[in-house]
């Protein structure tokens, strides 16, 4: 992804606006003398959208918490349009930023990507700071004449697009700096950090943030307790505190846990869409509607991270199958005074299915290591192995002490035949 931290290069260019004040109008190209603008625009965008980086020297590791589908490696952008010609890099300096899939994590140090496009992800100073650079050059370029109308005012709904475009006739308006719309914002969190709702303030309320599309996804190592195989529940503090832009027309939740508890996940999620509604900063509401708007998605992964193994969850050695239900919120035209947003969780007599593996929970890396196991031993034979390795361990030890203590007594019998040798 690009960033404004990063030296420039093919593939995380530093977003800088135009250097220079004058330019060859390039009256004999077809692309600038024929085309207009708005045709210029979508053919500029698709040549500068990003993609999942397909060099396999940068594919995030399968044994980490964030690889996931869509999600496999950092995100790149091609940036050789920008060195053309002034003309383009005029008109596109902005667009590799501004349509790229922002990716925030929420989340210990260790249950995320590293900063910069190598990581895939975005720091919340870095992402300020660039959204800043931006819409003070666009600004500038507006207020010039020499816009590309490529920007958009904070609502995307029709009413503010008609106040965008001047339609309320109101002058004070005119001259006024808009916004260039950022691409989709992809978040991810753990309830710990989500739940008290400042750490998702703080990102939603970044000035000249004006994403139409944000996507939380709650991983099922995201939820409180997952370790211990837990019920699912989610505290609603951050439901109600949080304020999303006016230019956001829906909002995404990705539930996600195992595909045994798959009735879980239904239950939660059921209960967010009926009970669960969004607030907007021009006063409007964004409610989720489920039924067929809602998607499932199912996917299979390692079941190495954070240093073990999860034997307990696996459905064959090594993968864990996964159960994702997403959820939308869209713009909704009624204005509430007053949100509830309860808090969602199972009930308390819902029964669980049993765990595919009841012979253990984890195997920790070292302990896979010295038993000689890999992620493909199957599950019992993994924890039979282990704990035989254990057992020679304890034994190794304590025939060590025992030695070591015949060591020490036989030191002081012979210090004691000495007596002038003791202190």
């Amino acid at each position: 992804m690009p960033s404004p931290s990063q030296s420039p290069t093919p593939t995380s260019p530093t977003l800088h606006p135009p250097p220079f004040t004058t330019c060859t109008p390039q009256e004999t190209s077809p692309l600038f003398t024929v085309l207009p603008p708005e045709i210029r625009h979508e053919i500029f965008s698709y040549a500068l959208s990003s993609y999942e980086d397909p060099d396999p020297a940068h594919a995030y590791a399968r044994e980490t918490y964030w690889r996931r589908p869509g999600h496999s490696a950092p995100r790149r952008t091609d940036t050789a349009l920008l060195r053309t010609c002034k003309q383009a890099y005029l008109e596109t300096w902005f667009m590799p930023f501004a349509l790229a899939e922002h990716t925030i994590y929420l989340t210990a140090v260790d249950r995320a990507p590293p900063l910069g496009p190598r990581g895939g992800r975005i720091s919340v100073p870095a992402l300020k700071t660039a959204l800043s650079v931006i819409h003070r050059a666009h600004f500038h370029s507006t207020s010039m004449g020499t816009g590309t109308g490529t920007g958009t005012a904070q609502g995307t709904d029709d009413e503010s697009k008609n106040e965008a475009e001047g339609e309320n006739d109101d002058d004070d308006d005119e001259g006024m700096p808009i916004d260039i719309e950022t691409g989709p914002v992809r978040i991810f969190a753990q309830l710990w950090i989500l739940q008290p709702g400042s750490a998702l303030s703080r990102v939603l309320s970044l000035e000249h943030f004006a994403p139409r599309l944000v996507t939380l996804t709650i991983r099922y190592t995201d939820f409180w307790h997952w370790e211990d195989n837990r019920p699912l529940f989610v505290h609603a503090e951050w439901v109600r505190m949080v304020v999303f832009p006016a230019s956001v027309t829906t909002f995404v939740i990705e539930f996600e846990s195992l595909e045994r508890r798959r009735e879980e996940v239904d239950i939660v999620a059921g209960q967010a869409v009926e009970k669960w509604v969004f607030r907007r900063r021009d006063g409007k509401t964004l409610k989720a509607r489920g039924g067929d708007e809602t998607t499932v998605q199912r996917w299979s992964g390692s079941s190495m991270f954070g240093g073990r193994r999860w034997v307990r969850d696996e459905t064959r050695p090594g993968v864990l199958d996964y159960y994702v239900l997403s959820v939308p919120w869209r713009v909704s035209n009624d204005q509430e005074q007053r949100l509830v947003s309860p808090d969602i969780r199972v009930p308390d007599d819902f029964v669980q299915p049993p765990v595919p593996f009841q012979g253990g929970v984890s195997l920790t890396k070292l302990d896979m290591r010295m038993a000689g196991v890999t992620v493909d031993t199957p599950a019992q034979e993994a924890v039979d192995l282990v704990r035989e390795a254990r057992s020679h361990r304890s034994a190794m030890r304590a025939r060590t002490r025992s030695i070591g203590r015949a060591w020490r007594m036989e030191g002081i019998m012979r210090g004691r035949g000495r007596g002038s040798d003791l202190i």
